[in-house]
């Protein structure tokens, strides 16, 4: 899955992403507008087009992933450069990254740096989980959730763990109106009927269920993502944000691959007049 890791900064490319987005999701154009001039980082089209009208631009932020490998005598470094529409500590927190299945692992190294503590297997391994991190926090800028750190709210939500075909669970809380979201991405094996049979579970509590047009975080295509909420309103906002991550066939490697002993040293690092931190033996 890759989603548009260089918005739009023009209105002839939020057209551009527009009829990309109306092929891919199959909704009307003058929605598709909408969804690309907020990928593109404004409130919407005509939001969009009087800040480019006066030469403004959304201001993109460049975010850098590192992972490192070893296998039969070879190792090597991968770094991956992601741009956000947000300052990575605005995404997500320290205390918040082993909450997140695709960021576990990981350590905030600078404010535009995420590293993975330890070595993985293979290239191509280290190369996925970069990936994966970096699908995840695009998730998180597309939609403003942060992961549920609390065992109170862990409680709370642990009667949905009962759900007809639950399986890889994650939980979430909206800032912005204080309510939670429990997402769930079990195989799609399980077929078109699991919405239902979830609906009829859910029936008699205040808590609604949606499958929305997106392919997921965990192992996507192979997987169907589901939201839970209390909140109704909620549950279509977030459906109409992730219609926004575009998925896509695997793209090749971008990102810099280097030697094991190569500590990569980040802008923000850099500015800061520090060194490149030492990692666990």
């Amino acid at each position: 899955m890759h989603s548009f890791a260089v918005p739009p900064s023009s209105l002839d490319g939020i057209k551009r992403l527009a009829k990309t987005l109306k092929r891919e999701r199959s909704i009307p154009h003058h929605q598709a507008l909408e969804e690309a001039a907020r990928i593109a980082g404004f409130e919407n089209l005509r939001h969009a087009q009087r800040q480019l009208e006066r030469g403004v631009r959304p201001t993109l932020y460049p975010v850098f992933l590192t992972a490192y490998w070893r296998e039969k005598g070879r190792g090597g470094r991968e770094t991956l450069r992601i741009e956000l529409a947000k300052p990575l500590p605005q995404v997500v927190r320290r205390n918040q990254l082993n909450a997140v299945r695709q960021l576990a692992g990981f350590r905030l190294d600078a404010d535009d740096h995420l590293e993975r503590e330890l070595d993985v297997e293979r290239q191509d391994t280290a190369q996925r989980y970069l990936h994966d991190a970096a699908e995840a926090l695009r998730f998180m800028v597309a939609t403003g959730l942060v992961p549920v750190t609390t065992q109170a709210m862990h409680r709370k939500l642990r009667f949905l763990q009962e759900m007809p075909g639950h399986d890889h669970p994650s939980e979430w809380l909206d800032p912005a109106s204080g309510s939670w979201l429990y997402m769930d991405e079990p195989y799609d094996h399980h077929g078109p009927e699991l919405l239902d049979r979830r609906r009829s579970w859910l029936r008699d509590s205040s808590v609604s269920v949606v499958a929305p047009a997106w392919k997921g975080l965990y192992v996507p295509g192979r997987s169907v993502p589901y939201f839970v909420s209390a909140d109704a309103a909620l549950l279509a906002q977030l459906s109409r944000q992730v219609a926004t991550l575009s998925e896509e066939s695997p793209q090749p490697w971008a990102g810099e691959s280097d030697r094991y002993g190569t500590a990569f040293l980040s802008p923000a690092r850099e500015a800061a007049g520090l060194k490149p931190r030492r990692r666990p033996m």
